[in-house]
C-alpha cells in the first residue's frame, strides 16, 4: 500500500486536479491519492477550491463567448484594448465569486513603470504600496466596488512580489471573503481583513520585469470568494 500524500505534495497537484475538474474527467481514477487527502485536511480542501474558483470563472466566459458566437478571444493580444481587463463569470443576482482578467502587457507595464520611477528618485504618491497592478471600480448588486491590486518587489529577489489586494463596496462585505491571484502556473490565496485587504507573499510574477522580449507574460486573474470546504471533490 502506497504511503498518504503529504501536504506539500498534494499542493504541488493541486493545478493539475483543478484544471481536470474544469475539463470534468473522472477525478476518482486519475487523481485517488490527492482526493483522499482533500477529504481529511482543510488548508488543502480550501487551497483546491480556489483554485477550481478562479479557473471554473475563466471557463464559464469562455464558454459565454464561445455560445454567442463573440468573436473576440478571451486572451488579450496585441491590438490595442478599449481597456486592459475585463470581468468573468456571469453571477447575478450573487456577486461572488468575482472574478477579474488583467492583461500581462497591464502588469508588465505598470511594473516598469513603477521601477523606472524607482530608478529615477520619483516618489509616486502611493509609492509606499509599490507597482499599481490594477484600480478599477464597478457596479454589482451589491452597489459600487472598489479593487485595488498593488505589488511590492522583494529585495532579495526582483522577480518574486508581495501582492496586495483591496476590495470595498458600499455595503458590508459578507465575513469569509478571500481572495486568490492565478498567474500561469502560480496561485496563492489568503484572507481578507476587516480592511478588505487580503496579502499575498513571496508571488513569482515570472519575467515581468524583464526589459527585453515580446512576451507579455500570461494574463492575471483575481477572484474573490467565499471558501468552500464541504463539497464532493469526486468527479
Amino acid at each position: 500500500m502506497s504511503e498518504p500524500l503529504t501536504c506539500d505534495e498534494v499542493q504541488d497537484l493541486i493545478d493539475v486536479v483543478a484544471r481536470d475538474a474544469v475539463a470534468e474527467e473522472n477525478l476518482s481514477e486519475r487523481h485517488g491519492p490527492v482526493l483522499a487527502h482533500l477529504r481529511s485536511c482543510p488548508r488543502c480542501r480550501a487551497s483546491y477550491f480556489f483554485f477550481l474558483d478562479a479557473l471554473q470563472v475563466r471557463h464559464e466566459a469562455e464558454a459565454r463567448l464561445a455560445a454567442a458566437g463573440d468573436p473576440v478571444p478571451l486572451t488579450f493580444n496585441a491590438i490595442e484594448e478599449e481597456r486592459p481587463w475585463r470581468r468573468l463569470g456571469d453571477r447575478h443576482p450573487e456577486v461572488f465569486p468575482l472574478g477579474l482578467q488583467i492583461s500581462g502587457g497591464q502588469i508588465r507595464e505598470a511594473l516598469r513603470a513603477w521601477r523606472l520611477g524607482e530608478a529615477r528618485g520619483v516618489a509616486a504618491a502611493d509609492g509606499d504600496e509599490g507597482a499599481v497592478l490594477f484600480s478599477e471600480w464597478f457596479g454589482t448588486d451589491r452597489g459600487v466596488m472598489t479593487v485595488r491590486l498593488t505589488a511590492q518587489p522583494r529585495a532579495d529577489d526582483p522577480e518574486r512580489m508581495d501582492l496586495k489586494a483591496r476590495l470595498k463596496a458600499d455595503e458590508d462585505l459578507p465575513p469569509g471573503l478571500h481572495v486568490s491571484v492565478l498567474w500561469g502556473s502560480e496561485f496563492q490565496a489568503a484572507p481578507l481583513d476587516r480592511a478588505g485587504v487580503g496579502r499575498l507573499t513571496d508571488f513569482r510574477l515570472a519575467g515581468a520585469l524583464e526589459d527585453e522580449g515580446d512576451s507579455e507574460g500570461p494574463d492575471l486573474i483575481l477572484t474573490f470568494g467565499m471558501v468552500r470546504e464541504d463539497e464532493d471533490q469526486d468527479g
